[in-house]
Parts: C-alpha cells; sequence; structure tokens
C-alpha cells in the first residue's frame, strides 16, 4: 500500500544565473518554445513524461496570453535588468492514491485559490514515469502581478515615510535647517521604495507550502493525510529522508545502486533504530556533567587563595601578565564607533532604489508613449506628457548619477560600493560588540590585578611598585631611570638581609660562649 508524501519546492528563474522563464516552459510542457528577447528556440521536454499540460490566468488577463509561449515572452521582453527574477518555479509531489483526473483537479484548484487569485499568471505541467511511481506538478509562474488593465505590475512602490503618529516626515535641509522643496516651491517628504510584490515575500512562500497539504488534504483519507511542517517543527524525533527524483530510481531498477536511494535505506535503519533519541540522552547527559564541572571549576576559584613568592622581582613577574592584558583590554574597550559606515551605506542604499525606480517609471513612459501613434492628432499631448515625463526622470538619473561621481562612485559600481560600506558597518558593529565584552573583561583583570597588588606585604611594596614603572602598560622595558631606582632599591634590600643575617650568626656565637 503507498502513502502520500509531502514534497513542495519553489525557486526562483533568475537572469542573473543564466535561467530563462521560456527555456523552463520549454522543459515543462514538452513543447518548442521561441524567445523573442534572445531569438533562441528552446526544445528541452521529454514529450513521453507529460501527462498534460496546461494555462490558468486572472480574469484582467489579455486573451492572448492563453498562449504560454505569448505569456512568458511578454514577461522577459517587459524585464529589462540583468538580474531579473523574471519568474517562480514550484515542484510539487502529487500523491499517488490519485487518478490522474484528481491530480489535474487537486492542482488546478490549488493554483485558482492561491495564485491567479492574487492577479498571477501560469502555466502548468504533470509529469510521471510508465509505472506512475513518481507523479509531480511543475507550476512555472509570472513574477509579476497583472493589473485591472492586464499590464504588469510594479515590484517596488515609492510610500511616505510615517512617524509614530502616522504623519509623513519631512526632508530637512542640513544647511538651512527648513523643509526642503522642489523646483515648482512643492514641500519634499522622505520616501522609501518598498516592495510591493507578495511572491517576493516569505510569508508567501510559506503559506503556498501550507497551502498544497490542505489542497491535497480535501481529497485523501483521514489516514492518509500529509503535513507542510518539518521533522523538527512537529517535534518528530527522525532523519528526514531526501528527494530521490527519476534518474535514482532508474538506476535502482536496472540493478544498479543509487547514491540517492542508498543514503535514504541508511536513513531510514538509522530511524528505525532510534538513533535520534539515544543522541539527545547522550546530548542530555553530557551537559549535566559538563555542568558540574564548571560547578566545581567556580568553586576551586573561589576557594584559591592569593600567595606570592618572597621575592619582588618574583612577584613583579607574576603581575606583569594582569596588566599586559589590562592594555590589551583597554585599547579594545576604547575603540571609537563608526556611525558614518552604516549612514553611507543606507544613503547609498537609498540612491540605488531611486535609481531603479527612476529608470523604471522612463522606461513604462517611453512604452507609453511609443503606443501611441505620433499621427494621431488627438493624443498629441498625451503622447508630449509622457515625452516630459522620460525627460524628467532621465534628469533626475543624471543627477543622481552625477553626485555618485562627485562622491567617488562610478554609477555602475554602485552595488560594489554598497557592499562595501555594509561590510565596514558590519565590521564596526563587531568592534562595539568586542568592546563591550572588553569593557566586562577589563573590569575583572583590573580586580584582580589591583587585588594581588594590595596582597603584597608592606615590606615589599614600594620596591614592586618600582619594578612595575620601570615596565610600560604592554610589559616591555620602557624608564631606564625607573630601572635604576628599582636595582639599587633590591640590591640595598639584599644587602640589608645579608647584614642581619651575619650579625644573628653573631650574636647567636656570643651567646654560646657566655653560657659556657
Amino acid at each position: 500500500m503507498t502513502m502520500a508524501i509531502y514534497s513542495l519546492h519553489i525557486s526562483n528563474v533568475s537572469r542573473a544565473k543564466g535561467s530563462s522563464s521560456c527555456a523552463t516552459l520549454s522543459y515543462i510542457t514538452g513543447q518548442k518554445i521561441y524567445e523573442e528577447r534572445t531569438g533562441e528556440t528552446y526544445s528541452y521536454g521529454r514529450r513521453e513524461r507529460v501527462v498534460t499540460w496546461g494555462v490558468i490566468l486572472p480574469n484582467q488577463a489579455p486573451e492572448e496570453f492563453r498562449n504560454p509561449e505569448k505569456l512568458f515572452n511578454s514577461i522577459e521582453n517587459f524585464e529589462k535588468a540583468d538580474n531579473a527574477r523574471t519568474a517562480k518555479k514550484i515542484m510539487a509531489a502529487l500523491p499517488r492514491e490519485f487518478s490522474p483526473e484528481r491530480q489535474k483537479k487537486v492542482l488546478e484548484e490549488y493554483i485558482r485559490e492561491n495564485i491567479t487569485k492574487e492577479g498571477y499568471a501560469c502555466a502548468y505541467a504533470i509529469h510521471t514515469d510508465k509505472e506512475n511511481r513518481n507523479p509531480h506538478a511543475h507550476i512555472l509562474i509570472a513574477n509579476r502581478q497583472l493589473n485591472q488593465k492586464g499590464e504588469w505590475g510594479s515590484k517596488r512602490k515609492m510610500e511616505y515615510v510615517l512617524d509614530e503618529k502616522g504623519a509623513r516626515i519631512p526632508q530637512i535641509d542640513k544647511k538651512t535647517g527648513l523643509q526642503k522643496t522642489d523646483s515648482h516651491g512643492r514641500k519634499q517628504w522622505k520616501r522609501v521604495n518598498r516592495e510591493v510584490n507578495p511572491l517576493d515575500k516569505e510569508e508567501t512562500l510559506r503559506k503556498l507550502r501550507e497551502q498544497w497539504a490542505v489542497s491535497c488534504n480535501r481529497h485523501l483519507s483521514p489516514k492518509s493525510q500529509i503535513d507542510h511542517r518539518s521533522y523538527a517543527e512537529r517535534e518528530i524525533e527522525q532523519l528526514p529522508t531526501i528527494h530521490e527524483g527519476y534518474a535514482a530510481q532508474k538506476i535502482e531498477e536496472r540493478g544498479g545502486v543509487s547514491d540517492r536511494c542508498s543514503e535514504n535505506r541508511e536513513i531510514r535503519s538509522l530511524n528505525a533504530a532510534g538513533l535520534l533519541q539515544e543522541i539527545r540522552k547522550e546530548w542530555e547527559r553530557l551537559v549535566a556533567a559538563l555542568q558540574k564541572l564548571i560547578e566545581r571549576k567556580q568553586e576551586q576559584e573561589m576557594a584559591k587563595e592569593i600567595s606570592f613568592p618572597d621575592d619582588p622581582v618574583k612577584i613583579v613577574h607574576l603581575l606583569l601578565p594582569y596588566r599586559k592584558e589590562m592594555h590589551r583590554l583597554e585599547r579594545i574597550a576604547n575603540y571609537e564607533e563608526r556611525p558614518e559606515y552604516a549612514r553611507t551605506a543606507g544613503k547609498l542604499k537609498e540612491i540605488q532604489k531611486r535609481l531603479e525606480a527612476c529608470r523604471e517609471t522612463r522606461d513604462l513612459a517611453i512604452r507609453k508613449r511609443d503606443s501611441i501613434s505620433s499621427l494621431n492628432p488627438f493624443r498629441r499631448q498625451e503622447r508630449k506628457r509622457y515625452d516630459e515625463q522620460s525627460t524628467e526622470q532621465l534628469r533626475e538619473i543624471r543627477r543622481l548619477e552625477d553626485g555618485l561621481r562627485k562622491a567617488g562612485i562610478e554609477p555602475e559600481n554602485l552595488g560594489d560600493a554598497i557592499a562595501e560600506y555594509a561590510q565596514k558597518t558590519k565590521e564596526d558593529e563587531e568592534m562595539k560588540k568586542s568592546a563591550s565584552e572588553a569593557k566586562e573583561a577589563l573590569k575583572k583583570a583590573s580586580e584582580a590585578f589591583y587585588g594581588h597588588l594590595g596582597a603584597v606585604s608592606e615590606k615589599y611594596r614600594e620596591e614592586v611598585d618600582l619594578w612595575l614603572s620601570s615596565y610600560s602598560d604592554d610589559g616591555k622595558m620602557s624608564s631606564f631611570k625607573a630601572l635604576q631606582k628599582a636595582t639599587k632599591k633590591t640590591a640595598e634590600r639584599e644587602n640589608a638581609e645579608r647584614k642581619n643575617e651575619s650579625f644573628k650568626y653573631r650574636d647567636r656565637g656570643r651567646g654560646d660562649g657566655d653560657e659556657r
């Protein structure tokens, strides 16, 4: 008896990685697809594996998009950036309990309820093998919503920044302290470029994963229900198996041994043996033992008494490492923060977003202008308006690029500059964290040093101070005069001690003679 499994993967069709939605469409449908942008014809699919394919569109989509080749050529032509993500790919395992008709029904329900309902156009295909052991679905979604006019929508949108009371925040001129105005005297307000494409948001992708389980479970028996959550999320102590795929299963059918199938067999045997439960018990035992060792060590440290040799020079050599460590920690603790790195990175990101928005607005204005015939006398004003809008955006683009060049950044290197300042900001944050930790460590090191110094007897205190003053904070000899004084003081003490020993010996000899 087969058991339904949950498997769903979502990925991007990214131009930066050499991917194309037209090439992906050819693979999932098994059809020849011509891409207008590159002039290439793709024929990647294996038609014998394609059970069925189709297109599902939102109500506002143009009728021509029912041809998937036109649909995905449209999105490829619309996207201009070299790193554009033109589409999203979803691959989902179909329960083998379903008939081919039920598989198609469940898939189309899922698409209509979760994808086209949100304004996205997509193509889908169902693949399987001869034995129907690996039925799965491919969904290719154009990565822009269609607006009510049937046009591709925007992925990002400029929005006003609001304060805690919901009021717009003005842009302040640093020189005058007044709110900035444009060339027409209109007040300027802070704005940000926000992501508005739901399909690029993590919460949407999570919902798509969850809803696939919901759609399948409507048609599955209670015993065969699938769950989109991982073993960890469900607190199941088992190792997850990996996706084997068609090629691995074919190797096994021919009598060979597939690495992926072998790995799954090993995982199943480990799960049957309760490996994770044993690891958890052993981990808990080790943590408890480690905690006891830490507590014992702390008790020993607290009980340890401070003791010094009866020699000032040796005492100094015991104290010097403390002072050297204090010097090292003090340098870290005195690190001066560099908030300008974060500010510069933020400003460059704002410029980048503004440039992207201007270029996108200009491209849209040009497309709208070009769609209006220059021979149409009734729409000349409209065409002129789009021309002015395009020119205005071009001026803004040049102004922003000139500003970057004045700052020593070429516009084409803006991404690298942002990455550089982001790295500097990260390093600054790490140094601030290190400085905070160093302050705590410095406090403890200082307490230890002055505690040890306070334990030195009065007999040696002056001599120890002289020796310490001859060394710099980093433990190197620094003052020749202090060294001379310390050496002289030590020599005087040693001479005095030798004289005392000599007097004691002589007095002891005289005393013995008197008794006789």
